[in-house]
């Protein structure tokens, strides 16, 4: 709760930088360390603040919204927010909401009982730098380069689908859909 408050908080700030008529515009994806930004919008605690949340399927998709301009602020990794600022923009984290203690995993088909098995394996990941380095962590594990898996550059949201109907053997993705896989 303490960190919700915090959040609202900042955001009440933030309005200051803001023209009170147009709504401060903020991007996120539906990623669980953002939870409590969506469920302080369904309590209408946003709502004097006039804030409106932007959701993108993807990460991908937040920071191409603020490249283009369309958001004035955005729920990004700190991967993603040194990748936006390396591409010229000028930003600021002003609130870290989530310390995430591990809740990346790499789902594999059935079939795939091992590490080392991921060779010659498609495997999914989204275009993240996060995503690309515990996917070479993986194959540091299992004593593989690059050069012997394929990796599909594939949009978070359709892992599952993908595994479900076999055009992907294993994916880097979050434990948020691991109720869905199971």
């Amino acid at each position: 709760m303490r960190a919700l408050l915090i959040i609202v908080m900042c955001v009440f700030f933030m309005m200051g930088c803001n023209n009170p008529s147009e709504p401060l515009r903020i991007g996120s994806n539906r990623w669980l360390g953002y939870a409590p930004i969506y469920l302080a919008d369904e309590l209408g605690w946003n709502k004097p603040a006039s804030i409106r949340l932007v959701e993108y399927p993807t990460a991908t998709g937040v920071i191409r919204g603020m490249h283009n301009g369309i958001l004035d602020a955005a729920f990004l990794t700190l991967d993603e927010a040194i990748l936006l600022q390396s591409t010229g923009h000028d930003i600021e984290i002003i609130l870290i909401t989530n310390l995430s203690v591990g809740a990346d995993v790499l789902y594999a088909q059935s079939y795939i009982r091992s590490l080392r098995e991921l060779k010659g394996k498609r495997i999914a990941l989204e275009g993240s730098t996060l995503s690309a380095y515990f996917l070479s962590k993986i194959l540091d594990k299992a004593e593989l380069s690059a050069d012997e898996v394929n990796v599909a550059n594939i949009p978070l949201y359709m892992h599952l689908d993908a595994l479900n109907k076999g055009t992907i053997d294993a994916s880097v993705s979050t434990a948020a859909i691991q109720n869905q896989a199971l």
